[in-house]
């Protein structure tokens, strides 16, 4: 699919753009300062989670917490660095000191709760955005809001965005800011690779899920006014698909081991309330969500993506009008729906009630509008020469993942009524409308592994259309009809599954799994299931394929767990899963041959296929005793082990 001959340049480390290629001297710009005076070169020291800079001081408070890309007409960050490319320090020039110690100190300044109640009041003045202002959402009419109708009957527009002060802002404590220094907040990795991490993100993470807006995020990296939080938050996120040894050079054991640090010094800042800009801390805290923190989900994916779904109702990212209305951008509504794109997701991987309803929300779909990729020519090499098809491509994922909300919110419910045959076949009409079809061999690395990614999603739409059905019948199918209906449904969940695997398969063979998402590990999920019920209802070649199609599925995990501690979870459920049915399929064929128990009887033969499988399992690094099934991550295996219907077919 790719052209083998293309590398990827997104991890190259024979060719790292110069420093002041995305950096401004200070003579420039007085905002990231690479000229300052040297420091003693130590590339292990930000690498710690115990170590910092030694040269920020308390009084540096205030502008540590103003450090955000929205507030660039504030004061700026001034970064120090080595010459020998080390480590970065983040720092405020002495001369702005002054002027915050006064201003934190003065006890007649207008109380920050002033401003930050004043907000509901000024929704009823109208006020265009601006760097001072803030968006601010008083709700619907059935809160507070109803004020402004009767306020302003006559206004143009019935919505109640508003664009408000931007609220006074508390300094933060001089133990805070130590401690947020002693958690290594403040200390930046190396330039090169900062620049291989930003690379790897606009190549990789933006274009499935464009939550920033390029242009806007190099301007304020150039200038030092980007948030340190929304930083972090990008470098854990791009850690996946930066090259290996550039980690070791600055003593990283893996990638993961980066990401670890990164994401625990975006928590650090976030649990500081860091940041108050809105747009950005929904940004931040949506990255956040891309690692797996632990195994009992506390700190996971679907805790950061709640937050994202709190802070994004708190000014209305899902009731935004079009994009005439003065205010309100395109990128607000990407935000909205790369966050409705995960909710549907992580329900599905983790068998958990959707947070969004699509019937209280009126932000239109993206279109092409939304996806206009911007930015200057001087920041192209960071960005793929195919942004605007990848893009595209998000569209379509878009338009996937939206039905397979409506396949969750119907097929999945408790209460809810079954759906018909007619509203089946419609579903998979739409998934199918949002097909995208492959007619470039001569694919870059980049866009390849997104098309692959892409027919995961929707073979996995596809899964979760059909799977209630193995045992169940849609509303208005004949008593006459259910046989058939239900070969047709063990059908179109073996094909979807059959050519997920073969996704699987390509990505494998042109060595772009290592370009997988986070996602990935929860669409592979259902393909899976669906190889291990076959593989348990199935003695004939069916069940042999099956198991075949199984070790492939496990092998792409296996690859992953070196980046994803979800992927290593997965890997440990369903291998644990694969031992459990191939001991109960073995226990079985003894029972029905009329031999003596499986605890009397010596070990039949497993055959060629499944003994190779194992032993190849092994010397792969497969973990065949691993223990503890991580039943939390996806929906039970309530048809794992079929019964009497199935006739001994899947």
């Amino acid at each position: 699919m790719s052209d083998p001959a293309r590398q990827d340049t997104s991890m190259s480390s024979g060719h790292t753009p110069s420093a002041t290629q995305l950096c401004n001297s200070q003579s420039e710009s007085p905002h990231w300062d690479t000229s300052g005076p040297a420091r003693e070169s130590n590339p292990s020291r930000w690498g710690s989670m115990t170590d910092g800079p030694t040269d920020l001081s308390p009084e540096h408070s205030q502008q540590v917490h103003n450090a955000s890309s929205a507030t660039s007409n504030r004061d700026t960050i001034v970064v120090d660095q080595d010459t020998d490319e080390g480590e970065i320090t983040v720092a405020l020039g002495a001369e702005v000191d002054e002027t915050i110690q006064s201003e934190a100190h003065d006890e007649v300044e207008t109380p920050p709760i002033a401003n930050a109640t004043s907000a509901w009041a000024e929704t009823l003045e109208e006020h265009e955005s601006d760097g001072n202002r803030v968006p601010f959402y008083p709700g619907d009419k059935r809160g507070p809001a109803f004020v402004i109708d009767i306020c302003k009957p006559q206004r143009l527009t019935d919505s109640n965005h508003s664009f408000v002060a931007m609220p006074s802002l508390e300094s933060l404590q001089p133990e805070e800011i130590e401690f947020l220094r002693w958690r290594g907040c403040f200390t930046l990795p190396p330039q090169p690779l900062q620049e291989a991490l930003i690379k790897a993100y606009f190549h990789h993470c933006h274009s499935f899920e464009p939550v920033l807006d390029p242009q806007e995020f190099f301007n304020a990296y150039s200038k030092g006014q980007l948030s340190l939080l929304l930083l972090w938050s990008v470098f854990m996120c791009a850690a996946t698909f930066v090259e290996e040894g550039l980690f070791l050079m600055n003593l990283f054991q893996s990638p993961l081991t980066f990401k670890r640090n990164a994401f625990q010094r975006a928590k650090t800042l976030y649990d500081a309330d860091y940041e108050k800009n809105k747009i950005t801390l929904i940004q931040s805290v949506f990255l956040m969500g891309h690692f797996y923190a632990d195994a009992e989900d506390r700190l996971g994916p679907w805790h950061w993506n709640g937050i994202a779904i709190s802070l994004s109702h708190t000014i209305g990212l899902h009731m935004l009008t079009s994009p005439s209305r003065n205010g309100i951008r395109p990128l607000w509504r990407r935000i909205w729906w790369c966050i409705y794109y995960r909710e549907v997701w992580l329900s599905m991987g983790q068998g958990r009630p959707m947070r969004i309803s699509l019937d209280h929300c009126s932000t239109p779909m993206p279109g092409p509008y939304d996806t206009s990729p911007t930015s200057s020519p001087e920041y192209q090499q960071f960005v793929p020469e195919d942004l605007g098809t990848l893009l595209g491509i998000w569209l379509k994922l878009i338009g996937v993942t939206h039905v397979m909300g409506r396949i969750l919110s119907t097929n999945y419910t408790i209460k809810g009524a079954r759906p018909s045959r007619a509203i089946i076949e419609r579903d998979e009409n739409d998934i199918r409308a949002h097909w995208v079809h492959d007619e470039n061999n001569d694919q870059s690395p980049v866009l390849a592994s997104h098309i692959y990614q892409y027919r995961l999603h929707t073979q996995a739409v596809i899964i979760a259309l059909y799977r209630p059905f193995l045992h169940e019948t849609p509303d208005g199918v004949p008593d006459n009809e259910q046989d058939s209906w239900k070969a047709v449904v063990k059908s179109k969940l073996r094909t979807a599954a059959a050519h997920a695997t073969h996704a699987i398969n390509c990505m494998m063979a042109e060595d772009l799994i290592k370009f997988a998402q986070t996602i990935a590990v929860l669409t592979i999920s259902p393909p899976i299931q669906i190889h291990l019920l076959e593989m348990a209802s199935s003695k004939s070649s069916s069940g042999k394929l099956a198991k075949h199609n199984l070790a492939l599925c496990l092998l792409a995990l296996d690859e992953m767990r070196k980046y994803y501690v979800s992927a290593d979870a997965a890997y440990k459920l369903f291998d644990r899963a694969r031992i459990m049915v191939e001991k109960s399929l073995r226990n079985d064929e003894i029972v029905s041959q009329g031999s003596a128990s499986a605890s009397e009887c010596p070990r039949e033969p497993q055959g060629i296929e499944t003994s190779e499988w194992i032993d190849n399992s092994a010397s792969m690094g497969y973990e065949v005793a691993s223990v503890g099934l991580f039943s939390a991550l996806w929906m039970p295996f309530a048809n794992l082990i079929p019964d009497e219907s199935l006739d001994g077919s899947f």
